[in-house]
């Protein structure tokens, strides 16, 4: 049975495909250990604010952006 050789053209779209999903696992795996440990701000855009008389309002978050 003969195997094919793959062009170098093809070869290096191998490895940039496998290279970009290796670092998309990386990076989502990392994020969503952090989120699920609390580490870090919210990302919600609104958040409780407490006044100085004791009520609540919501406003926007800062560190959403």
């Amino acid at each position: 049975m003969a195997t094919r050789v793959l062009s170098l053209r093809r070869k290096f779209l191998y490895a940039a495909t496998l290279s970009g999903v290796v670092v998309a696992v990386l990076a989502g795996s990392l994020e969503t250990a952090l989120r699920l440990s609390g580490y870090g701000y919210s990302s919600h855009f609104f958040r409780k604010a407490t006044l100085p008389g004791g009520g609540q309002v919501w406003r926007e978050n800062r560190w959403c952006t």
